[in-house]
């Protein structure tokens, strides 16, 4: 059995998909195919149940998933503390950021000047395999099994309205106030079009979406040209508004928190654990 075996039969048995693991590892699928086939004839089971094009893991196939993926993340974690044990600050920080990515990518700025040994692998994805990654930073309401959960920021939700909008010169804004607003937000999946529609409905209303972005630059725009107006974050986006837009306070409050979200169960490497020293230093200044 070897570690080449395991690492294919591990990805293979998350996606279900002999293709994408050929694509991960830039092999063709046949290699990837030929791998499993060889592992499955030494166990002297099949792994998985094949039909027509399609695989599926059998109940063998998990168990022994469930071997192979602590056998791998033992043997990672072994390497990772021999490779910190030298002194060096070296290697890469992997890194699922789903919110308040201004403040991780300043962060990256000031860590790279200080450890230009150390890369970074970054995903704003929501999709994304949360094992994949040393450090997340979501907001409060993200779930992630087998992590701790930390406050890195709280801060209030405004809403964004174009000057000269009926509701600029308001001191606050009711929410009962928005009923006949269009919105622009975030995509479905983050936390501001979760927000979005949370505040709406305790409003006693659903909200016209008008706009939905992946960019917060564009949620920006948009609400400077009056397409719409929009829940935003006043401390995360401080600096980033234009004279043409409004800021206005809510009423009742609202609050959202970014957390950092940290593994419990498998080892930290030390670049990882120093950039989450500085992330929290860098949010003290916001």
């Amino acid at each position: 059995m070897e570690l080449l075996q395991l690492t294919y039969f591990c990805d293979a048995a998350e996606t279900e998909n002999f293709s994408l693991t050929a694509r991960k590892y830039r092999v063709p699928t046949s290699n990837i195919s030929q791998t499993i086939k060889r592992l499955e004839t030494e166990l002297g089971t099949e792994l998985f149940s094949r039909r027509k094009n399609q695989i599926f893991l059998n109940e063998q196939g998990r168990l022994f998933y469930q071997g192979a993926r602590a056998a791998l993340d033992t043997l990672e974690d072994t390497r990772l503390q021999l490779r910190d044990a030298q002194g060096a600050v070296s290697g890469e920080v992997r890194i699922l950021a789903l919110t308040n990515r201004r403040i991780v990518v300043q962060t990256i700025e000031r860590f790279k000047a200080d450890y230009p040994g150390v890369s970074f692998v970054l995903s704003h994805s929501h999709g994304a395999r949360q094992d994949d990654f040393d450090i997340i930073i979501a907001d409060a309401g993200f779930q992630a099994e087998h992590h701790t959960r930390q406050t890195l920021i709280s801060e209030d939700i405004c809403l964004a309205v174009r000057a000269g909008h009926r509701l600029a010169e308001a001191d606050v804004v009711q929410l009962g106030d928005l009923r006949e607003e269009r919105f622009i937000t975030m995509s479905a999946g983050t936390s501001l079009h979760a927000i979005t529609h949370q505040l709406c409905r305790s409003a006693g209303f659903l909200p016209e979406i008008a706009i939905e972005t992946d960019d917060p630059y564009y949620v920006r725009k948009y609400v400077e040209m009056g397409l719409g107006v929009a829940f935003i974050p006043a401390l995360s986006w401080k600096g980033q508004l234009s004279g043409e837009l409004v800021l206005k306070p809510l009423r009742p409050t609202v609050q959202r928190d970014t957390c950092i979200f940290l593994p419990m169960d498998r080892y930290l490497p030390r670049p990882a654990t120093l950039f989450t020293q500085m992330l929290r230093e860098t949010a003290t200044t916001y």
